[in-house]
């Protein structure tokens, strides 16, 4: 008995050693303790987070339904920030492509939101990485070692892809903005000065140029020159040179590794092809799950799922004025592919102290889940016909890939439960180059455990590992009063983004549950 146990543990580690989707936190209680259920679930969610557990028989409250609701959004850095800046800025892209179209002077706002624009796309060209939403909502109930589910989950990417070629402003042969005054007016010395030593600084003299569409012999103190009489042109005052002045000395180090790179080849700002590409699925799962204790302390489970993917997506490029976000995600919607396929989970639990017959120290469980062993994969919606050659496109279906997950539980005290998760693997999400790989640590402590009433607290600690992520702090508490529960739940970030000009935390979630024991 003991060599089939070790073959089956290892037979999940081999299946499962892949890439995979990003882990759902699912139920209040397993958000509450920051992500950690493999070990401790034994509710309606169990089904989920560990059917194994479903072997666990009490004396009471073996039966029980509930109604979970949760939903999590996930930045990486300032990535949404700086998509965000983009989008707020695009109506002044706007009149600076139309300058660069028809030869016009632009004023010294325009230049300066050329410059900020080098920065941001510098910046984001380095973090290549997104966001993650995710939601769901279930129905989930347990009938002793049996359970069912019906669960609706949603999970959306939404990626950039910058363009950090087409970022010139014109060229000496085919227009852009008129930049050929090279004498520095009186007045103006010190800011021609700044701007010329931020680009000797920043070393992109000669990249700058063929930037602006000059002669490569144009030497730094007339490009400095040349930018700032072209603003007065067209009725600068002195304080907006400053504001610009200032503007590009900040911007320009930030911006000179795609200042550096620019090509021969390139086009104009007003091509640029900067765009997001928006990934969605919406799942509908059906779930039979099944646990039984093998051996004593040795409990293995196994869910058989129906799952009906919607897979959508778009594009939308963030330096158009007429092209917003929102769109982008409404058209996403309309343009659906739905695949069915079925799924396998598999689950095992180790009791310490039932294996061995005697009490261990802290009475410790060791939980392992391998889940969508199958990995079912979804037919993405093909490429609209009249979609622009440039508009970024999945054609590859998006599978729900093998998840592996390892979680302990002690009990260090009678009322108190700490949990500990982790991702086996690092799994990929629907965010280009973003992988997901949760540390989760949790207490639960029964404040009030009556006959008739329970109130637990719960806190919790998790973060990305895959991406060093920021520690999200979780916690929640619960209500049982006769058969019926309440589980609220909550978690935040400490580190935050950027989103319609208000600061928000890059990453947090929010879960309830409803249900009934008997």
């Amino acid at each position: 008995m003991k060599k089939s146990i070790l073959s089956f543990f290892i037979t999940m580690f081999l299946v499962s050693i892949v890439y995979a989707d990003k882990w759902q936190t699912v139920g209040a209680r397993a958000v509450a303790m920051g992500g950690a259920g493999v070990a401790v679930a034994n509710g309606a969610d169990v089904q989920y987070w560990n059917p194994a557990n479903l072997a666990i028989i009490k004396d009471i409250h073996n039966n029980e339904i509930g109604l979970i609701f949760g939903g999590e959004i996930e930045t990486t850095g300032k990535t949404l920030s700086m998509i965000d800046q983009l989008t707020q800025m695009a109506d002044k892209y706007s009149d600076v492509a139309e300058k660069i179209d028809n030869n016009l002077k632009a004023t010294a706002e325009d230049i300066a939101t050329i410059f900020e624009g080098f920065s941001v796309i510098a910046e984001l060209q380095k973090s290549r990485t997104g966001a993650l939403i995710d939601l769901n909502a279930g129905i989930f109930s347990r009938l002793k070692k049996l359970s069912f589910s019906f669960r609706i989950f949603g999970t959306s990417g939404i990626t950039p892809f910058i363009d950090t070629v087409n970022i010139g402003i014109g060229s000496p042969d085919s227009g852009g903005l008129p930049l050929d005054d090279f004498d520095v007016r009186s007045g103006y010395e010190q800011y021609a000065n700044d701007i010329s030593t931020a680009i000797d600084n920043a070393g992109i003299q000669s990249s700058l140029t063929t930037l602006l569409g000059l002669s490569d012999t144009t030497t730094s103190e007339q490009m400095a020159a040349a930018l700032i009489n072209m603003a007065l042109d067209v009725g600068a005052s002195e304080s907006q040179i400053s504001q610009m002045t200032d503007i590009i000395v900040a911007e320009l180090p930030k911006a000179a590794d795609i200042i550096n790179a620019f090509g021969s080849e390139s086009e104009t700002y007003d091509k640029n092809e900067t765009q997001v590409l928006v990934d969605a699925g919406v799942f509908t799962e059906c779930s039979v799950g099944y646990g039984e204790e093998v051996f004593r302390g040795i409990l293995v489970g196994t869910n058989l799922k129906i799952i009906q993917g919607q897979m959508a997506q778009t594009s939308v490029m963030i330096l158009k004025e007429n092209e917003k976000m929102e769109d982008a995600i409404n058209e996403a919607l309309k343009n659906r592919q739905t695949t069915t396929q079925l799924a396998v989970d598999l689950g095992a639990t180790f009791d310490f102290s039932r294996f061995f017959e005697k009490k261990i120290l802290f009475d410790p469980k060791f939980a392992l889940v391998v889940k969508n062993i199958n990995s079912p994969a979804f037919n993405r919606p093909a490429r609209p016909l009249d979609a622009p050659d440039y508009l970024i496109w999945k054609t590859d279906s998006y599978s729900l890939d093998r998840q592996i997950r390892a979680g302990i539980a002690l009990n260090p005290l009678e009322n108190l439960i700490f949990a500990c998760d982790i991702d086996v693997v690092a799994n990929k999400t629907m965010v280009e180059d973003f992988n997901s790989q949760e540390l989760a640590f949790g207490l639960e402590y029964n404040i009030l455990n009556k006959k008739y009433i329970n109130i637990p607290l719960r806190l919790g600690l998790n973060k990305n590992i895959a991406n060093n992520g920021s520690w999200v702090y979780t916690g929640g508490f619960g209500i049982l009063t006769g058969c019926v529960f309440l589980d609220f739940a909550g978690a935040i970030s400490s580190q935050t983004t950027t989103l319609d000009g208000n600061s928000i935390p890059s990453s947090a979630e929010a879960s309830f549950t409803l249900g009934a024991r008997f």
